[in-house]
């Protein structure tokens, strides 16, 4: 009889507590209290506040559902947070709760807190409203609750939400936080929606995300962090939307990512400045999708390697299928600043190649679209070409747009089309394909030509940024000479470049019985004549801005052999690499190539 009774008393009690009564003064406690209707453990909580000491609910952990005991109205705990009133005023260091279980709507907005506020591995019924609240300190260290919605609020010291579990989303855009932010080992979010808002926040001290648990977007876009912004040992999960949004992120110390254990989503730095970048190899190996597209940084403090930095900044340099350099020169101007010239040039070098290949295609997939704009011109009433053009117009939307306005023109479904005679319809449909063929036939020799050049600017003066390179191509088209004219001096088929010798009788004799005639009239009869040196005729031929004589006292004969007459083209062909490979080494020695990167 006596346990139904306090069974029925404990209900009444409890179903008491859910019913939302605003307390202003203190004679609504004392209503509460005249009914019997405060518990002891809110007794407890009203005594220590005005203390100033800590209330410890049970053995202080987090409770997993309301008890007589542990349980505390939401009504009661706003009136103590906001300081009480002149009958019940609390103390300079505020609400300090810890293990109790919250229930009703704590509602705070556009109040200020008096002291810290302190709700410690505390479970919340419902969520936590506090909009342009301002607190003088915040710690709900290892409290559970299904939503914190307080935006704008102004915190003159720290806010810790360490070990936080929030079910829906916590929402801290526009807040001012006058301390360190911290949500060291939290779990936020459900997978709807965004679990972290901290769009437009301001953090005067450090932003704390280590070994946080996302689920759903972590939003900081325009955040200002004048500390750092830490994300070790972090698992971001964004599903098929963004696991991180920093868009204009701005950071005075540094960003550090290192120890990510998994990311899923989009990243994205676009517009990001940091003052730093404390980063790791394998936790960018975790990002698929990324955006560095406008991010800047002071310092680097991360892997130097070359093989890695080149494969972040190809995932970072795209954006809807469009090439970005400006990734690449963030990173070359620090490594530059740095005194790491060498590294500085082979990220320009790979931004070069990169941002060459996004143009050729570009081209591919204009090309791609006009085939299949004809294949389905032929094919009007089949499925496969309309669905390959559909595919190929969304990567070339500005073509497709134009070509479409004309296709529409020439066999759209007016009137006056529909009414054309069979043979100017047809007619029409030949010159259409026409201009298709013709257009792909431009940008097949343009992507040639372009490929072409491309490749000569890369492996001359690696694209203006070493132009000594175009030293090692030409002491390679020496050497090839060199052993060409050798070759055509031992099978006879150089001849002196001298109208008088090649009309003398001496010549004439020689030329008929002799196979090398060259060999045997210099030793003869030609010992003050210029002496045929191999190396000194190649260096004659590919070099066009000296002469050393050479080419003046010998030449290749197309009359005595096959080798003379290939050799005769040959050298002429080595004198226009001579002078391309010249011409690109000054202008690149003299920056009319390489651009001031």
């Amino acid at each position: 009889m006596q346990q139904d009774e306090r069974a029925a008393s404990l209900k009444r009690h409890l179903f008491s507590k859910v019913i939302f009564m605003l307390i202003r003064t203190f004679s609504d406690i004392q209503t509460l209290i005249e009914a019997g209707d405060l518990s002891e453990a809110e007794h407890t909580l009203i005594h220590n506040c005005k203390s100033g000491r800590l209330t410890k609910l049970g053995d202080g952990t987090c409770p997993d559902g309301p008890s007589e005991g542990r349980t505390i109205r939401a009504a009661l705990l706003r009136y103590l947070i906001l300081g009480g009133c002149e009958k019940c005023q609390v103390h300079e260091w505020g609400v300090k709760l810890e293990g109790a279980w919250i229930s009703g709507l704590l509602d705070l907005s556009f109040a200020s807190s008096r002291g810290a506020t302190g709700l410690i591995n505390c479970n919340f019924e419902h969520k936590v409203v506090a909009l342009k609240t301002r607190f003088e300190f915040l710690n709900m260290t290892g409290t559970k609750l299904p939503g914190l919605y307080v935006q704008g609020i102004i915190v003159m010291g720290d806010v810790f939400l360490r070990r936080l579990i929030n079910t829906g989303d916590v929402n801290l855009a526009g807040a001012e936080i006058g301390g360190q932010l911290i949500f060291t080992g939290a779990q936020l979010g459900s997978g709807d929606g965004r679990a972290l808002n901290a769009q437009g926040v301001r953090v005067k001290s450090d932003l704390v995300l280590c070994d946080l648990k996302s689920k759903g977007e972590v939003r900081l876009a325009g955040a200002e962090i004048v500390g750092q912004l830490d994300f070790t040992g972090a698992e971001l999960d964004g599903a098929d939307g963004q696991a991180l949004n920093a868009q204009r992120l701005t950071v005075a110390g540094g960003f550090v990512w290192r120890q990510i254990k998994s990311v899923k989503g989009r990243i994205a730095f676009n517009s990001a400045q940091l003052g730093g970048l404390v980063d790791s190899a394998a936790s960018w190996e975790m990002v698929e999708n990324l955006n560095l597209i406008g991010l800047t940084y002071e310092n680097l403090i991360g892997p130097l390697d070359l093989r890695f930095r080149k494969s972040w900044l190809k995932k970072g340099a795209q954006f809807n299928g469009s090439f970005y350099p400006q990734p690449y020169q963030q990173l070359a101007r620090f490594y530059r600043e740095t005194g790491h010239r060498r590294e500085a040039r082979e990220i320009l070098i790979e931004k070069e190649i990169q941002q060459r290949k996004a143009v050729r295609g570009r081209w591919r997939d204009e090309l791609r679209f006009r085939r299949n704009l004809r294949k389905f011109l032929e094919h009007v009433n089949n499925k496969e070409p309309l669905q390959a053009l559909n595919v190929s117009a969304t990567k070339v939307a500005e073509l497709s747009e134009n070509w479409g306005e004309l296709f529409k023109q020439r066999f759209g479904k007016s009137d006056w089309v529909q009414n054309r005679d069979p043979l100017v319809v047809s007619l029409l449909r030949q010159d259409f394909r026409n201009q298709l063929l013709w257009d792909n036939a431009k940008t097949v020799l343009r992507l040639l030509f372009h490929r072409s050049a491309d490749r000569v600017y890369r492996y001359v003066t690696g694209y203006g940024y070493k132009p000594g390179r175009s030293l090692l191509v030409l002491a390679f088209l020496i050497a090839c000479m060199t052993a060409l004219a050798q070759v055509s001096w031992n099978m006879g088929d150089l001849t002196p470049n001298s109208d008088v010798i090649q009309i003398s009788s001496e010549w004439q004799n020689l030329s008929r019985t002799e196979e090398r005639p060259a060999e045997v009239w210099a030793k003869q009869y030609g010992r003050d004549y210029e002496t045929f040196e191999p190396f000194f005729y190649a260096a004659d031929v590919v070099i066009p801005i000296i002469n050393i004589g050479q080419t003046d006292a010998w030449g290749p004969s197309t009359e005595r052999s096959w080798w003379g007459w290939s050799m005769f083209g040959v050298q002429k062909l080595f004198v226009i690499l001579g002078w391309v490979v010249t011409a690109i080494a000054a202008a690149s020695v003299t920056n009319m190539i390489r651009r001031d990167d």
